[in-house]
């Protein structure tokens, strides 16, 4: 378990590495200025300074990078073209994308098309085209972006789903008259 304050302000933890902990915490529980961080771990607390600790940068800047909360649906043709809803918050509390000004949306390595803004935490997109496979979803919001991830996969099904066998009678007449066959061809030995 991690636990992180800012500016003695809890700060909720959702990603965390063996070199990296990512938080979120209201821009109205700060204050303006250079703020000390504290994170709490089973190995016990280290509190730092804002500035620059053993190599990494320590303290916290605005604005946020976004944050991605969920993709819908998680999955789309590898030809492109479907249309997702991406949530994320973080999106730079005074300066929220507006009809006008949108994120940049990318799936994997290409640029989402036709990004359009739901409301402050969704935006909507044309997923365009992909080999098979997981991808990463990201949001550019004032030059940040959110951390890689595995948020969208490009399959012709629903990967949550196992691949299911048809029941059209077609299907199973081929199958029944394979084995019919099978059966035979030994019998016959």
């Amino acid at each position: 378990v991690v636990r992180v304050t800012i500016g003695g302000q809890p700060c909720i933890v959702y990603y965390v590495t063996s070199t990296a902990v990512e938080c979120r915490i209201s821009s109205s529980q700060l204050s303006a200025g250079s703020l000390p961080v504290v994170v709490q771990t089973a190995n016990g607390t280290t509190s730092y300074a804002p500035g620059v600790v053993g190599g990494a940068i320590v303290g916290v800047t605005a604005p946020w990078a976004p944050s991605i909360q969920s993709v819908t649906p998680y999955f789309g043709n590898p030809n492109g073209g479907d249309v997702i809803l991406i949530k994320a918050t973080n999106l730079d509390g005074a300066h929220l994308p507006t009809a006008t000004q949108v994120p940049t949306v990318r799936i994997g390595a290409n640029l989402c098309k036709n990004v359009r803004v739901v409301d402050v935490e969704t935006n909507e997109c044309v997923t365009p085209p992909s080999a098979p496979g997981v991808a990463s979803v990201v949001v550019t919001w004032s030059g940040k972006s959110n951390y890689d991830n595995r948020a969208f996969t490009y399959s012709l099904y629903d990967p949550g789903l196992a691949p299911m066998v048809s029941s059209s009678s077609s299907v199973v007449s081929s199958l029944v008259a394979v084995l019919v066959a099978c059966v035979a061809a030994v019998l016959a030995f």
